[in-house]
């Protein structure tokens, strides 16, 4: 990988003191991928924004659809728009400076075929897939992705939101723009203030952050689809046989009574008892029933290492009711 285009020379270090500071390393490549429909300024205002942020964009990938009149080689007018800023395919030129910056683009294909628009399930999957491996490759290299999903279709904004959620590190960011209608429908590549377009950040809580192992599954999968359906298989596996640890190993046997009494009301009977109607039907009194459940919700909080938990069922609920049909056989 060469920044040499982004990144300026380091001085050569003074010979004459040895306890000069090392040279200042390398900042990691950030790059944008914008899916693009039929207004090239969703990718230029992403651009011009990350840049007024002060963030150093070192490439620029647009994933676009091919209209059918255009499948003869020619261009989409929109990603012709957008090329026209990078003449050379290494810098942008804005009106107010020019930037080192390398543009690529994905056109989205099915069975080798461009895809016109996204109007079946087989074109929404060869969207996911392009925006799954952009964002993929990214990764590989060390990359930081900034994934604006402001231009396309909105099965293309839907994707982008779940490639975030797959492959997104902390570094990471999902966004959209957000503006006044006169900028949206002036054909203008560039606002002229953050009145006209600001971009938005759209909160992710991504697999990476949490689990190691399936992030570095998905990092290096070639069929996307195949291996989220495996994980998902594992995770709920891992999630079940954990739920059932905690009722059977970390509970006592009235607790857990107490417990597959709660989850039966809720989810086979639809209903929520009060402290009163667990007393009833357990022969306890209202004391016992709530002095019981303080104690499971604080067994709760310790074995799922949950930081604060208020005495309240539907957490409990919420945690054990997808696994009830196994944890009451």
């Amino acid at each position: 990988m060469n920044t040499s285009d982004t990144t300026p020379p380091q001085p050569a270090p003074d010979a004459s003191n040895a306890e000069s500071p090392p040279p200042s390393p390398r900042h990691r490549e950030e790059v944008l991928v914008a899916t693009l429909g039929l207004r090239p300024a969703v990718v230029t205002t992403a651009l011009d924004l990350l840049m007024a942020d002060g963030r150093v964009i070192d490439e620029v990938v647009v994933v676009h659809t091919v209209p059918p009149s255009l499948e003869d080689g020619t261009e989409p007018d929109a990603l012709a728009a957008v090329r026209a800023l990078f003449p050379d395919g290494k810098s942008y030129v804005h009106p107010r400076r020019t930037v080192p910056c390398r543009l690529r683009t994905v056109a989205l294909t099915r069975d080798d075929q461009p895809i016109p628009d996204v109007r079946s399930r087989g074109d929404a999957d060869a969207a996911f897939r392009a925006l799954y491996s952009a964002v993929r490759d990214i990764k590989q290299d060390g990359r930081v992705a900034h994934l604006c999903i402001a231009g396309g279709r909105k099965s293309m904004m839907i994707y982008g939101m779940a490639v975030a959620q797959l492959l997104f590190d902390a570094d990471d960011r999902l966004w959209h723009i957000v503006g006044d209608d006169a900028f949206k429908h002036s054909g203008r590549l560039h606002p002229n203030s953050r009145d006209e377009a600001q971009l938005v950040p759209i909160p992710v809580l991504s697999v990476g952050l949490c689990l190691v192992g399936p992030v570095a599954e998905l990092l290096t999968a070639d069929d996307p689809v195949s291996a989220i359906e495996e994980q998902r298989q594992r995770m709920e596996l891992a999630r079940r046989r954990k739920c059932h640890a905690f009722l059977f190993d970390e509970l006592t046997d009235a607790e857990r009574r107490m417990v597959l009494y709660l989850l039966r009301a809720v989810v086979e009977e639809r209903r929520s008892p009060t402290y009163s109607a667990i007393a009833r039907e357990l022969v306890l009194s209202t004391s016992a029933v709530r002095n019981r459940l303080s104690t499971i919700y604080q067994k709760m909080a310790a074995f799922f290492e949950l930081s604060d938990v208020a005495n309240d069922n539907r957490l409990l609920i919420g945690l054990l009711a997808p696994h009830y049909r196994h944890l009451a056989a």
